[in-house]
């Protein structure tokens, strides 16, 4: 899942967030997403539909 990791990163970067930004809008920890970011954990389904509408894009799409 390589391209989730590049993809939320990517996307996030895209939209001038922070860590803490995106955390705060997907209801998780900063930590939490820096573990997606680097592939230590990945996102239950619940807030994997999160980042997908926070980014506008498809679940497929973060996926890879």
């Amino acid at each position: 899942m390589v391209d989730f990791r590049m993809n939320i990163k990517k996307l996030r970067q895209e939209n001038h967030m922070t860590q803490e930004e995106l955390a705060k809008r997907i209801g998780v920890s900063k930590a939490m997403v820096s573990a997606y970011e680097t592939e230590i954990r990945y996102p239950s389904y619940d807030v994997l539909i999160k980042l997908s509408a926070t980014f506008g894009v498809s679940t497929d799409f973060l996926l890879g």
